[in-house]
């Protein structure tokens, strides 16, 4: 029975190298090299044909705020505007003979999406620029370590419910049917908070 142990044991590791090593063989002729740390913390100095992703290097309000740090009010703004945009768009749809949604579900939708843990979205360097990266900006399709979580879904949180208290449900809904996107309502517009009104938006190839 001992034997038999061994020889399991044996078998188990050799398939285990043999992942590693098939691992390690996709990554050559991909390209990529894969590194590890040196046990300081610190990745070891790139080299030619390596790619390094570093995680975003934050400041005191982007580490600390409970609040949507100034500099990011315009990628936040648009982040909500595009999940409350695609969650009235997918109800319209939903409900192809009605030309408004009922006051009910314009209460649930704005609820649900700003009570939402902002689950898709987080910091990311880009060009060495720290943006925020999620569906519905173009800083998405940009290579970097996106950090998520910890403040950013009560930032967003905040942010989203500050356009309720200001609007109400049925005032955002109202900025939905004269945009579709509630981008240029929510976030382009002079007044209110208009936090890209001196951004231009992105080009649609970017999106």
């Amino acid at each position: 029975m001992a034997a038999i142990r061994f020889r399991a044991v044996d078998i188990l590791f050799y398939f285990v190298l043999l992942e590693v090593l098939y691992i390690g063989n996709d990554a050559a002729e991909d390209g990529i090299k894969l590194t590890k740390s040196d046990g300081t913390g610190e990745m070891p100095e790139e080299t030619e044909g390596m790619i390094r992703l570093n995680p975003p290097t934050m400041d005191d309000e982007e580490q600390n705020s409970p609040h949507m740090p100034h500099a990011l009010r315009c990628d936040g703004c648009r982040a909500i505007a595009y999940q409350l945009s695609f969650e009235f768009f997918r109800r319209h749809k939903a409900r192809l003979k009605m030309k408004r949604l009922p006051e009910s579900d314009v209460m649930e939708i704005v609820e649900r999406v700003c009570n939402s843990r902002f689950d898709n979205y987080g910091l990311k360097a880009v060009d060495g620029v720290n943006r925020l990266s999620g569906p519905g900006l173009e800083t998405e399709k940009s290579p970097g370590m996106m950090q998520g979580g910890g403040r950013w879904p009560l930032r967003f949180q905040n942010m989203c419910n500050a356009y309720v208290g200001e609007l109400d449900e049925e005032g955002i809904y109202e900025g939905y049917i004269e945009d579709n996107t509630l981008e240029n309502f929510l976030c382009r517009r002079e007044g209110l908070f208009g936090y890209c009104k001196d951004t231009p938006p992105p080009k649609k190839e970017e999106l």
